[in-house]
Parts: C-alpha cells; structure tokens; sequence
C-alpha cells in the first residue's frame, strides 16, 4: 500500500527532523566532551558543506553554529580549518546558506569573541 502526504504535511516533517537533528547536534556537544563530538562533527560538517545541494550546505553551517557552545574551547586550535567553511558560506550563491552562515557568525562571535574580533576584515569589509 502506498501512502501519499499533502505537500504541507510533508514540509512540516521535514522541519521537525530539521530542528530535532539540531537538537541532537546541540545536547551532544554539551553534554559529552569537545573530543568526542567534534572531530565526528567536523568531518560530516565538511562532507556536507561541499555538497551541490543548498540544504546540506545550510544544514551544515547550522551544525556548525550550533556545536561552538559546547565545543569552543576544543574549536579554538583549529579555527584555520573552520573559518575557510565559514567565509564560503557567508559568500554562497544560496540565500539559505548565506543566512545560516550569519547565524553561525553570531554563534562564534558569542563564544570566541577574540578570533572574531581578528577576523573583522572579513566579516565587517570597510569599502
């Protein structure tokens, strides 16, 4: 038997797995050690940000924002391989991404202000 679903209801599923994947993401890493979850994270987070689909990318960078809380200190060693993640996204071709890249700034500007701050070139350009 085969069960069709309007396109709303799917959509709605769509966001709840959306958000219950984040929810996930952010108990892991605050509740389990930096070394546990983020280099398992970093990996999936670079796998997806190369992906051709817009939602991966955003997923991605959401993913990224969302672990810095419980992560940043482990994080800080390797901001050099982060922030290249980071500027591609805030430049993506997709406004989704663009706008997930921001939330993930907002994130990192939160928990690691003085490696924002030495990143004001980018995040801020003066014209």
């Amino acid at each position: 038997m085969i069960v069709f679903f309007p396109v709303c209801d799917l959509h709605k599923i769509h966001i709840f797995l959306f958000q219950s994947a984040l929810r996930i993401i952010d108990g892991l890493a605050t509740k389990l050690p930096p070394t546990q979850v983020f280099p398992a994270l970093h990996t999936l987070i670079v796998q997806y940000f190369t992906s051709q689909e817009p939602a991966n990318r955003r997923g991605a960078m959401l993913a990224l924002g969302i672990c810095v809380e419980g992560c940043s200190e482990y994080m800080t060693p390797l901001m050099s391989d982060i922030w290249p993640i980071v500027e591609a996204g805030l430049v993506d071709p997709n406004a989704t991404v663009r706008r997930a890249a921001c939330t993930t700034v907002s994130c990192l500007c939160e928990w690691l202000e003085d490696l924002c701050a030495s990143k004001h070139a980018v995040l801020l350009p003066v014209c």
